[in-house]
């Protein structure tokens, strides 16, 4: 590992990536074989509809390591906030819930860590990989 940008070999980013993504893809492939018994429930479709960038960011992960290609930094940046944004709306959906009577202490940590935090770093370090967008492309 080149510890000065953290660039590992490609092996290891997939192990990493089925490490982040796959949990979150295994639920997902599940949710989708019981869709059926879902739709009446609009809350649990939304929700598979948002995880869906967890299989999608394995596809990508997974084509880095086996094509040695990935898309723009930008966009594996933009999956690494969705995924934030996927935590931050789970804990103030139990802070909603709970009311006025919530703590810190009441998040159960082990679901935000592996929905939100472990995928968005897994899509930063694939980020350092990823093609910096062409000069005509970036902002001053």
């Amino acid at each position: 590992m080149n510890r000065s940008s953290l660039l590992v070999s490609k092996w290891v980013i997939g192990l990493e990536a089925l490490l982040c993504f796959g949990p979150l893809t295994l639920l997902w492939l599940v949710a989708v074989a019981k869709l059926p018994q879902f739709m009446g429930e609009p809350k649990v479709l939304f929700d598979i509809a948002v995880i869906t960038i967890s299989p999608l960011s394995l596809l990508l992960a997974l084509r880095f390591v086996l094509f040695g290609n990935l898309l723009r930094r930008n966009l594996l940046i933009s999956l690494a906030i969705a995924f934030l944004a996927v935590g931050v709306l789970m804990i103030a959906g139990k802070w909603l819930r709970a009311g006025r009577a919530f703590l810190w202490s009441d998040v159960e940590w082990n679901l935000p860590i592996l929905v939100s935090i472990m995928p968005a770093l897994c899509c930063w370090h694939l980020s350092l990989f990823a093609k910096n967008p062409p000069e005509s492309l970036r902002i001053a």
